[in-house]
């Protein structure tokens, strides 16, 4: 640092106006020291405004970087999904068109046409219902042999049935 500061005991310095006694005087030294201090925290102050300020853009530009990123990332994704979903679209109607040869297959070599059911037991039937009809306000016991005849030939179909396809 420069200049010196010294305080004065004696009569006052005979240059200019006079100081009273016991002041303190700057020499010329010290204020140009100050001067150096102040601009030097000047350029401090405008250092740090200026490394915010890059700072500040360092963070922009990453930011927009990463923003630029993750559209490009969302449109690639985006590509990949319709792709994905081409190729499955694709996949079902190939797969549907062969499911389609091979029911036209089938129905080619076998008839698949089922017959009218043939009625059974109508007989049986039309006598069980004749003789609830004849004693419906009397004894309706007297209809047990028929019931059971029908339910005989019922069971004699259902057997015809499981047999058949047991066949099968």
């Amino acid at each position: 640092m420069g200049g010196r500061l010294s305080r004065s005991a004696g009569p006052p310095a005979p240059e200019g106006p006079a100081a009273p006694s016991g002041t303190i005087s700057v020499e010329s030294g010290l204020a140009e020291t100050l001067s150096a201090q102040r601009q030097s925290r000047l350029v401090d102050e405008q250092q740090k405004a200026l490394e915010a300020e890059v700072e500040r853009r360092v963070t922009v530009a990453t930011a927009e970087r990463v923003l630029a990123a993750s559209a490009a990332w969302e449109s690639e994704r985006r590509g990949l999904l319709e792709a994905r979903e081409r190729e499955l679209r694709e996949a079902e109607a190939s797969q549907l068109d062969h499911v389609k040869a091979q029911v036209a297959l089938l129905h080619s070599k076998y008839d698949f046409v089922r017959p009218p059911p043939v009625p059974r037991c109508l007989a049986e039937e039309r006598d069980v219902l004749k003789c609830y009809e004849d004693n419906k306000g009397g004894d309706v016991l007297k209809c047990a042999k028929l019931v059971d005849a029908y339910s005989a030939c019922a069971r004699r179909v259902a057997d015809d049935l499981a047999r058949s396809l047991q066949q099968s």
